[in-house]
């Protein structure tokens, strides 16, 4: 078993006497010690006390050995005086001890910047194919490059990765004989557990590995001979993902792993100098001061922004009708010194795919706009009136002028389906509270609706605005699936039949019926707490516990209003822009002074999106600010969840934004039904557009030729990229869902992803969504590379700056030359091993007490 201690081979001081044995190798040596002695000034209280014991035992031997012959006498007191100076050596503790000498190898930290604006152009391109990216360019330096052997010749290597998040990629051990002694395989993991692994064994996590055994270490390097770093995928394991680029924070982190671990040669970190999120540099520049360890850094991208014109959002709705006319909204902006006049061409076909390919494209209309550069945007409005009914893909294409950067992004598609019939909305309210009152009127006037209204509080009789009253809840499946989706305000629950609550959980899992639910202070408190009611509370996104809403009739100190704090995913929402484009929606909802009041729930279920919270503090829990708005699929419906009837509030800002609120939400949560391409079959997902690096959730809803829910493993997906790429992903059936199926796709490159299922049991029956993937705002922003952060961060930790990869690997000048050997050799002190504590030391201790006794006895001495 190995001691905990490290120390210098100076500072061994423990008492041992001269004699040692060395280990074959000559890296140990084992010496022979007195557990009690560390100094040779210990030796005399021991001397002393072993002379007054033998003294005593002496005379007392003399007196009780009067009348015996001298030599038995002598006899006597040598068996007792040899069993005082045996315990006297046991007390000392003889033991042996070994010393191995190990080298700590010295550590190069590679950490590799994989956001998304590593997908930007490496370098600015006048004429000619564009520049490979600068993710591919710092896989070239890792890959194709002999960076990293001639790094492990003096060093471990380690190589990171960091976005929004930060973890290890792989490790290499030290080179010294030329084998190849592969540590990692480029998986990316980010887990951090420490493995007790010999240095040239496979470790996946961010420890060092102990140092063993050289004979285990060389068995292992054996098992890895032929493995090379450039044997893996750098371009897939370094494939920008991340949607922030928080450098500070990665360049802290790695330090803080490793520094207690082993001595740090120097930290590489390849970046664009992007940061844009979390803490700066500056606690990692301190921190690398302090323990003297240099950060070299490689810049890549262009030092100015490249001339660039781009569709940065293509905004168009999901669904209009024959005969109206709708607009599609191009964003539009220019970026670096691009400056002039280019046209915008809209092009629209048929979404279907045909037997004989891709159906033709027709051009709608055509626009001129100008643009001055530095960021400049600017919206091209086409106003549309569609004629016939089905689900046409229209694209809008930039004709930009020769020296764009990045012609790629210089259209973007949009799909639009035109039907035929009026969305059948069903609402239903437990009382009639202005948000009920403001959206009956609303919803009656919509010649896209069809509104029926049932009130509960309402006297018979009693006329309102709705194309239809009912008095009770449909009491049938059928009658159910006449709706598009209900809207349900603080309803009394309780009043519906165990019957009509199984109707109301089919329609919603097997019809695909849109539900929304607003909570409220008069019905829900009661209703939660029935037990009869829990499989409506499955319905249900979020948790309602019992314990927790007891006491919920005594109204909270609601004095203020609190803001509507949209999260990540609600700023992706698109069924949540009040206004036009999405930044003038997130000034609407800035300037939004927000609600009094959110039903306290638990927390949102697993699985489900939150969307916003309440922005009150003390009404949150200790899962944190409760949930205002949260939303998830339940079978092939969808149910959105508001924990506040106050939204009516938004018509003080504008009543268009109330209005628009609603109309979104009910087409989002009616998709499932609106959309359908066969009676037997729903394809969804969560929205329409995703950011690149995010992941596509999908869910299907099939059925069987009986109309039952289908039964199978699974069924494919076939996905088609924006280039064109066929891929094929597996959607899982749910267990406690019959005929759901989901899968997950992560979207790798910008524009229109298009997904198509074929209804198992069908001749041509095919299920078809359009994604459209676009890169986040944050990561396209600053393009360039940052020049002065990254320089600042190399110049002030002792480290070298440079601006291109193929600088940075140049053999005499370059990151192997610059990083100096800083292994350290270090003596490893293992447990010694006791000569005293043993069966034959014990045996003689015995044995002499045992001889003395027995001679006593014969002579009768006392």
């Amino acid at each position: 078993m190995i001691g905990a201690g490290w120390i210098g081979l100076g500072s061994m001081t423990m008492g041992r006497c001269a004699s040692a044995a060395l280990l074959a190798q000559g890296s140990a040596r084992t010496l022979f010690e007195w557990g009690r002695i560390r100094d040779p000034a210990d030796w005399w209280l021991p001397v002393l006390a072993l002379a007054i014991v033998l003294g005593l035992g002496v005379l007392i031997y003399r007196r009780d050995s009067a009348e015996l012959s001298r030599p038995l006498a002598w006899l006597l007191a040598l068996l007792r005086m040899t069993t005082y100076v045996l315990l006297w050596l046991i007390f000392l503790q003889p033991q042996w001890r070994t010393h191995r000498e190990v080298t700590q190898n010295s550590r190069a930290l590679l950490l590799v910047d994989t956001s998304l604006s590593m997908e930007l152009p490496a370098e600015t391109v006048v004429s000619g194919p564009p520049a490979p990216s600068r993710a591919s360019r710092v896989a070239e330096a890792l890959g194709d490059s002999d960076l990293l052997s001639r790094l492990r010749r003096k060093h471990d290597v380690i190589v990171w990765r960091f976005d929004e998040s930060t973890a290890p990629l792989g490790r290499w051990a030290r080179d010294r004989t030329g084998r190849l002694a592969a540590l990692g395989d480029g998986s990316s993991r980010s887990d951090h557990t420490t493995k007790r692994t010999a240095p040239n064994a496979s470790l996946e996590g961010g420890k060092a590995p102990a140092a063993g055994n050289p004979a285990d270490n060389a068995a292992v390097a054996d098992r890895h001979v032929g493995t090379d770093p450039a044997a893996v995928d750098w371009r897939q394991a370094l494939q920008p993902r991340g949607t922030e680029t928080r450098l500070g924070e990665a360049l802290e982190r790695i330090l803080k792993d490793h520094l207690a671990a082993a001595p740090i040669a120097g930290v590489v970190l390849f970046s664009d100098g992007g940061q844009n999120a979390g803490v700066g540099p500056a606690a990692a520049i301190r921190l690398a001061q302090d323990e003297s360890v240099p950060i070299h850094v490689v810049g890549l991208g262009s030092d100015h922004a490249p001339p660039n014109v781009r569709i940065r959002d293509l905004m168009a709705p999901a669904r209009v009708y024959p005969g109206d006319s709708f607009r599609i909204v191009a964003d539009v902006q220019a970026e670096g010194a691009f400056s002039g006049t280019l046209t915008a061409e809209l092009w629209s076909s048929p979404s279907q795919r045909s037997a004989a390919g891709e159906p033709p494209a027709r051009l709608e209309a055509t626009q001129t706009v100008s643009l001055a550069g530095q960021s400049e945007s600017t919206n091209i409005v086409f106003e549309i009136t569609p004629e016939q009914v089905g689900t046409r893909t229209y694209r809008v294409v930039l004709k930009a002028p020769s020296g764009d950067a990045n012609p790629a992004d210089n259209q973007q598609q949009a799909e639009v389906e035109v039907v035929d019939r009026q969305t059948r909305v069903l609402l239903f309210a437990g009382g009639p509270s202005r948000e009920y009152r403001f959206l009956r009127t609303q919803l009656f006037r919509d010649d896209q609706v069809e509104l029926h209204v049932l009130l509960q509080t309402a006297e018979p009789g009693v006329a309102q605005e709705a194309d239809e009253l009912l008095s009770t809840f449909p009491d049938s499946l059928g009658a159910l699936n006449r709706y598009d989706a209900l809207v349900a305000i603080d309803p009394d629950w309780q009043a519906l039949s165990d019957q009509q609550i199984e109707w109301l959980e089919k329609w919603v899992a097997e019809q695909a019926g849109g539900l929304i639910v607003v909570a409220g202070r008069i019905n829900t408190p009661t209703w939660v707490r029935s037990p009869e009611l829990a499989k409506l509370r499955a319905i249900y996104p979020v948790r309602f516990e019992r314990s927790y809403v007891l006491g919920l009739e005594t109204t909270r100190d609601a004095t203020q209003p609190w803001p509507v704090e949209l999260t990540r995913d609600g700023l992706d929402a698109e069924f949540l822009r009040i206004d036009d484009g999405l930044s003038s929606s997130l000034q609407a909802w800035t300037a939004f002074d927000g609600v009094y009041d959110c039903f306290p729930v638990r927390g949102a279920k697993p699985g489900a999106t939150v969307y916003a919270h309440f922005g009150d503090p003390r009404a949150g829990n200790d899962e944190g600010l409760l949930p205002l708005m949260a939303g998830q699929f339940y079978g092939g419906g969808r149910v959105f969840y508001l924990g506040t009837a106050e939204m009516w509030r938004l018509r003080r800002l504008d009543p268009a934004y109330f209005e628009r609120l609603y109309v979104q939400l009910i087409r989002h949560v009616s998709q499932g039904r609106l959309l359908r391409g066969s009676s037997r079959g729903t394809l969804l997902t969560e929205r329409q557009r995703y950011g690149l690096g995010q992941t596509i959730s999908v869910r299907a809803r099939l059925l069987d030729d009986r109309l039952q829910p289908l039964e199978a493993p699974h069924v494919p997906l076939e996905v088609i990229d924006p280039q064109g790429r066929l891929h094929t992903v597996e959607l899982s059936a749910e267990a406690d869902q019959p005929g759901s199926f989901v899968g997950h796709l992560v979207a790798r490159s910008e524009g229109l992803y298009r997904l198509e299922l074929d209804v198992p049991g069908t001749v041509s029956e095919r299920l078809s969504r359009r994604v459209q993937v676009r890169m986040p705002d944050l990561e396209r922003r600053d393009p360039q590379r940052n020049d002065a952060l990254l320089s600042q961060i190399a110049s002030e930790t002792g480290g070298v700056y440079w601006n291109n990869v193929r600088a940075a690997v140049d053999i005499e000048n370059g990151l192997p030359a610059v990083i100096k050997d800083r292994s350290k050799t270090m003596v490893q002190i293992e447990t010694p091993q006791p000569l005293w504590d043993n069966t034959w030391v014990l045996a003689i201790v015995c044995g002499l007490l045992s001889i003395e006794w027995l001679i006593r006895r014969l002579v009768r001495l006392a």
